[in-house]
């Protein structure tokens, strides 16, 4: 009966090594999604300061020919 018990144990520790390793992947999976997350702040806050700054531009040239 211990034997059997044994066993059971090994395939329990096979178990929790695959769950380390997907855990681990996951770990990558989310740091790459925070990097994209990242970029695509970093790029609306550059898209909203040109369109402001064009039409901050746009509203110096009126303000000129009037």
């Amino acid at each position: 009966m211990g034997a059997r018990f044994d066993k059971v144990d090994a395939r329990f520790k096979d178990v929790d090594d695959r769950f380390h390793r997907v855990d681990g992947r996951f770990d990558r999976m989310e740091a790459r999604l925070d990097g994209v997350q990242r970029s695509m702040i970093q790029m609306t806050v550059a898209m909203t300061a040109a369109v402001l700054a064009g039409f901050a531009g746009i509203c110096a040239l009126i303000a000129t020919q009037l």
